[in-house]
Protein backbone atom coordinates (compact mmCIF):
# COMPACT_ATOMS: atom_id res chain seq x y z
CA UNK A 1 0.00 0.00 0.00
CA UNK A 2 1.46 3.54 -1.29
CA UNK A 3 0.84 6.76 0.66
CA UNK A 4 -2.05 7.90 -1.63
CA UNK A 5 -3.94 4.49 -0.95
CA UNK A 6 -3.29 4.56 3.12
CA UNK A 7 -4.79 8.48 3.23
CA UNK A 8 -8.02 7.66 2.16
CA UNK A 9 -9.55 10.57 3.92
CA UNK A 10 -7.66 12.99 1.87
CA UNK A 11 -5.91 14.75 4.69
CA UNK A 12 -3.23 16.87 4.15
CA UNK A 13 -1.34 19.15 6.83
CA UNK A 14 -2.10 22.71 7.03
CA UNK A 15 0.62 24.58 7.18
CA UNK A 16 1.19 24.61 11.02
CA UNK A 17 1.25 20.90 10.98
CA UNK A 18 3.71 18.06 9.66
CA UNK A 19 3.34 14.74 8.44
CA UNK A 20 4.01 12.62 11.71
CA UNK A 21 7.28 10.76 9.74
CA UNK A 22 8.67 14.36 9.90
CA UNK A 23 8.83 14.26 13.65
CA UNK A 24 11.53 12.03 14.34
CA UNK A 25 10.47 9.86 16.53
CA UNK A 26 11.39 6.41 17.67
CA UNK A 27 8.68 3.51 17.54
CA UNK A 28 8.15 3.99 21.41
CA UNK A 29 7.24 7.66 21.05
CA UNK A 30 5.12 7.19 18.13
CA UNK A 31 3.06 4.51 20.39
CA UNK A 32 2.84 7.71 23.23
CA UNK A 33 1.42 9.83 20.27
CA UNK A 34 -1.28 7.35 19.56
CA UNK A 35 -1.77 6.75 23.13
CA UNK A 36 -1.99 10.40 23.91
CA UNK A 37 -4.66 10.51 21.05
CA UNK A 38 -6.91 8.35 22.30
CA UNK A 39 -6.62 10.16 26.13
CA UNK A 40 -7.34 13.24 23.99
CA UNK A 41 -10.71 11.08 22.40
CA UNK A 42 -11.46 9.96 25.34
CA UNK A 43 -11.67 13.61 27.00
CA UNK A 44 -13.36 15.11 24.01
CA UNK A 45 -16.19 12.27 23.57
CA UNK A 46 -16.10 10.93 27.40
CA UNK A 47 -19.03 8.57 25.88
CA UNK A 48 -16.31 6.99 23.77
CA UNK A 49 -14.41 5.11 26.79
CA UNK A 50 -10.99 5.73 24.69
CA UNK A 51 -9.13 5.61 27.85
CA UNK A 52 -9.33 2.08 27.05
CA UNK A 53 -8.20 1.83 23.98
CA UNK A 54 -5.14 3.93 25.31
CA UNK A 55 -4.62 1.64 28.60
CA UNK A 56 -4.71 -1.35 26.06
CA UNK A 57 -2.19 0.63 23.19
CA UNK A 58 0.23 0.95 25.78
CA UNK A 59 0.17 -2.47 27.37
CA UNK A 60 -0.10 -3.92 23.94
CA UNK A 61 3.38 -2.20 23.17
CA UNK A 62 5.06 -1.76 26.47
CA UNK A 63 3.83 -4.69 27.98
CA UNK A 64 2.02 -5.85 30.98
CA UNK A 65 4.36 -3.91 33.18
CA UNK A 66 5.32 -0.92 31.59
CA UNK A 67 2.43 -0.34 29.75
CA UNK A 68 0.40 0.91 32.83
CA UNK A 69 3.12 3.48 33.64
CA UNK A 70 4.04 5.14 30.61
CA UNK A 71 -0.15 5.38 29.99
CA UNK A 72 -0.31 7.08 33.53
CA UNK A 73 2.70 9.09 32.58
CA UNK A 74 1.30 10.33 29.40
CA UNK A 75 -2.15 10.78 30.99
CA UNK A 76 0.14 13.27 33.53
CA UNK A 77 1.69 14.88 31.01
CA UNK A 78 -1.47 15.57 28.91
CA UNK A 79 -3.34 16.46 32.32
CA UNK A 80 -0.58 19.52 32.81
CA UNK A 81 -0.96 20.79 29.34
CA UNK A 82 -4.40 21.24 29.91
CA UNK A 83 -4.35 22.83 32.83
CA UNK A 84 -1.87 25.55 31.78
CA UNK A 85 -2.96 25.61 28.02
CA UNK A 86 -6.05 28.42 27.53
CA UNK A 87 -7.21 27.14 23.60
CA UNK A 88 -8.16 24.25 22.58
CA UNK A 89 -5.69 21.31 21.90
CA UNK A 90 -6.11 20.04 18.61
CA UNK A 91 -5.57 16.60 17.71
CA UNK A 92 -5.87 13.73 14.90
CA UNK A 93 -7.78 10.45 15.69
CA UNK A 94 -5.40 7.39 15.99
CA UNK A 95 -8.15 5.23 13.62
CA UNK A 96 -7.71 6.84 10.14
CA UNK A 97 -4.82 6.37 8.17
CA UNK A 98 -4.84 9.49 6.43
CA UNK A 99 -5.62 11.69 9.75
CA UNK A 100 -2.88 9.69 12.11
CA UNK A 101 -0.16 10.36 9.50
CA UNK A 102 -0.66 14.05 10.33
CA UNK A 103 0.59 15.82 13.25
CA UNK A 104 -1.46 19.10 14.21
CA UNK A 105 0.71 21.75 15.39
CA UNK A 106 -0.42 21.57 19.01
CA UNK A 107 0.92 17.59 18.37
CA UNK A 108 3.74 18.40 17.20
CA UNK A 109 5.10 20.76 19.73
CA UNK A 110 4.37 18.23 22.45
CA UNK A 111 6.10 15.07 21.06
CA UNK A 112 9.09 17.94 19.89
CA UNK A 113 9.49 18.72 23.57
CA UNK A 114 9.81 14.55 24.01
CA UNK A 115 11.84 13.77 21.43
CA UNK A 116 14.04 17.51 22.47
CA UNK A 117 14.48 15.48 25.92
CA UNK A 118 15.52 12.01 24.49
CA UNK A 119 18.13 14.48 22.25
CA UNK A 120 19.33 16.09 25.39
CA UNK A 121 18.18 19.37 24.08
CA UNK A 122 16.69 20.62 26.92
CA UNK A 123 16.56 24.40 25.61
CA UNK A 124 14.40 23.03 22.71
CA UNK A 125 11.62 21.43 24.88
CA UNK A 126 11.16 24.44 27.15
CA UNK A 127 11.05 26.17 23.72
CA UNK A 128 8.80 24.07 22.33
CA UNK A 129 6.17 23.65 25.68
CA UNK A 130 6.27 27.50 26.50
CA UNK A 131 4.77 27.65 22.58
CA UNK A 132 2.79 24.68 23.25
CA UNK A 133 1.42 25.78 26.59
CA UNK A 134 1.21 29.67 25.92
CA UNK A 135 2.77 30.34 28.83
CA UNK A 136 6.37 30.76 30.63
CA UNK A 137 5.57 28.37 33.53
CA UNK A 138 6.65 25.14 32.48
CA UNK A 139 8.50 23.79 35.04
CA UNK A 140 6.20 21.13 36.01
CA UNK A 141 5.35 20.34 32.34
CA UNK A 142 9.08 19.94 32.12
CA UNK A 143 8.89 17.65 35.07
CA UNK A 144 6.26 15.35 33.34
CA UNK A 145 7.92 15.13 29.60
CA UNK A 146 11.40 14.58 31.02
CA UNK A 147 9.80 11.76 33.58
CA UNK A 148 8.22 9.90 30.75
CA UNK A 149 11.10 10.58 28.13
CA UNK A 150 13.37 8.68 30.52
CA UNK A 151 10.86 6.01 30.74
CA UNK A 152 10.75 5.13 27.10
CA UNK A 153 14.74 5.52 27.10
CA UNK A 154 15.67 3.02 29.93
CA UNK A 155 17.10 -0.27 28.85
CA UNK A 156 14.36 -2.70 27.65
CA UNK A 157 11.51 -0.60 28.75
CA UNK A 158 9.84 -0.01 25.49
CA UNK A 159 10.43 -3.35 23.41
CA UNK A 160 7.87 -4.85 22.06
CA UNK A 161 6.11 -7.48 24.32
CA UNK A 162 7.05 -10.12 22.08
CA UNK A 163 6.50 -13.43 24.41
CA UNK A 164 3.60 -14.95 23.65
CA UNK A 165 1.51 -16.37 26.30
CA UNK A 166 -0.03 -20.23 25.90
Amino acid sequence: MNDDEANTCGRLPKASDCYVSALGLIEAERHVLTIARLFFQSFARPASQNWMAAMEEAEAFFGEDDGPLVAARTLALLKAIRQTRRSVFMFNTPGCPGCSAVATEQERKMMTSLVAIREGDIRRARVALVELCESEYVDGIMRDVTRLANLLCEPGAWQPNVVALH
